[in-house]
């Protein structure tokens, strides 16, 4: 094989979104948080949407534009007949799996907990939107999807009691895609009702005029009034609002994918994961199975000593420690800026092959653990107890291994598609630890060929 050949096999396949555009995208919902903060609304539910509007609209414009899958994706509708009644019938299975999702959250009694009420309020305002938008949404698909292998229409006949005629694995992605948005999405809008609401507070409570001159103290530490603030305290600002804004981009980015699964726009759940094993390593891993666990077998904070309390006396220690934690969250962040509008727990919705991707394959699971060890310190105790710090170690590593696990097994679910194959095949010969591994390949080599005693 040719040197042209060897570099085509080992290059990144294209990306399903554009780093450029989700970019774009975030700075819309950057300005929004801006608007929110200067102008903090009354209704929970009018900021969350602001926000996801301020996401969703120049990434779905640009996308039209410029993403030419997108663009494929849409023209075959503009051509299409209309079919009233076909349609019809997908708007009633689809009206059926939405009750039956209903019912689901009535009988459950975890949906009736307090910490929901942003996603109730959320659900009220929508629905109505939602199923009127759907029929012509549904029209102007059309038949993309032949009647006898279109869940939404098979389910839609047995509404009027005809026997549909689904594949059992038709039947079952269809479930579990739901399935996946039904569990997700309630407790993603309920964590970002309140990550905004904690945001807006920086404000009105003044406390970003306190991060501001926070800010600036860090860039001149001769300005720092010695008496009322030290280099810790002005970093103290700094990174509790940084690390507000960096878990509100990402619940924005969470929420967006879930609301945004479009066959129109190319924003289709593919395939959602069918294993039990990639299920219960995924829901572990969230509310309310998460609490249970860290309760009993995964709670490596219990002691509540954390790196703030550990180094808040040390200035300079202090700082590096913290920048060193908001940067992991960053490029755990970034992982998910680059999802666009595809983001999505247990689904394949195309391959991201850039942002972070392109030097490995799981940067936000790699990063968000290795903060973890930054921020609960599990090597450090208060009391000097060494059977402790041994027990939070030993929980924390379970928690690593978890995830280990997560990314197995998406893997092996990603792995039916062939742009995958193609993309892992390029990071094991160029991503950043196979360049790093020939570096540390290539110095060992220089200092056995340097040190006369090696050849002998």
């Amino acid at each position: 094989m040719s040197n042209n050949e060897t570099s085509v096999k080992t290059q990144l396949p294209p990306s399903v979104t554009n780093n450029k555009i989700n970019l774009i995208g975030l700075c819309g919902f950057l300005a929004g948080v801006a608007f929110l903060m200067s102008h903090p609304l009354t209704s929970s539910t009018v900021s969350i949407l602001l926000l996801l509007f301020c996401w969703i609209f120049p990434i779905l414009i640009l996308e039209t534009f410029f993403l030419p899958h997108v663009r494929q994706a849409i023209r075959p509708y503009h051509s299409r007949q209309l079919n009233l009644k076909n349609t019809f019938i997908r708007w009633i299975g689809l009206i059926m799996t939405l009750s039956v999702i209903g019912l689901a959250y009535w009988v459950f009694p975890e949906y009736h907990d307090q910490f929901y009420e942003p996603f109730w309020k959320f659900l009220t305002f929508c629905l109505p939107w939602f199923l009127a938008l759907s029929f012509p949404y549904f029209l102007c698909l059309g038949d993309c999807i032949p009647p006898c292998d279109d869940p939404y229409y098979q389910i839609g006949l047995a509404a009027f009691g005809r026997k549909p005629r689904l594949t059992r694995s038709a039947l079952s992605q269809y479930a579990l895609g739901w399935l996946i948005k039904a569990f997700f999405l309630p407790l993603m809008i309920a964590y970002f009702g309140a990550s905004i609401q904690k945001i807006e507070e920086f404000n009105s409570v003044g406390l970003f005029n306190n991060f501001y001159t926070a800010l600036l103290q860090l860039f001149h530490p001769s300005s720092i009034d010695t008496v009322t603030h030290s280099l810790s305290t002005s970093f103290a600002y700094v990174f509790n609002f940084s690390w507000d804004l960096i878990f509100l981009i990402d619940l924005g980015i969470v929420c967006v994918g879930y609301l945004c699964t479009l066959r129109l726009f190319d924003a289709q759940i593919r395939s959602a994961e069918p294993t039990l094993l990639g299920w219960l390593v995924a829901l572990c891993c969230y509310a309310p199975f998460n609490s249970m666990l860290s309760a009993s077998y995964m709670g490596y904070d219990r002691n509540g000593y954390s790196w703030g309390v550990w180094l808040f006396p040390h200035d300079i220690i202090y700082v590096i420690w913290g920048t060193a934690i908001l940067f992991l969250c960053l490029i755990y962040v970034y992982a998910s800026i680059t999802f666009g509008l595809r983001f999505s727990n247990l689904t394949h919705r195309g391959i991201i092959t850039n942002g972070p991707y392109r030097y490995f394959k799981h940067p936000a699971y790699l990063s968000k653990n290795l903060s973890w060890w930054l921020v609960a310190i599990p090597f450090i105790s208060a009391d000097a107890n060494y059977f402790n710090i041994i027990r939070n170690i030993c929980m924390l590593l379970l928690l690593n291994f978890i995830y280990y696990l997560r990314a197995k097994t998406e893997e092996r679910h990603l792995s039916h598609d062939p742009v995958y194959q193609e993309y892992v095949q390029s990071i094991q010969t160029n991503g950043l630890f196979a360049k790093l591994k020939k570096k540390l390949s290539s110095l060992r080599g220089t200092l056995l060929r340097s040190n006369p005693l090696a050849t002998k």
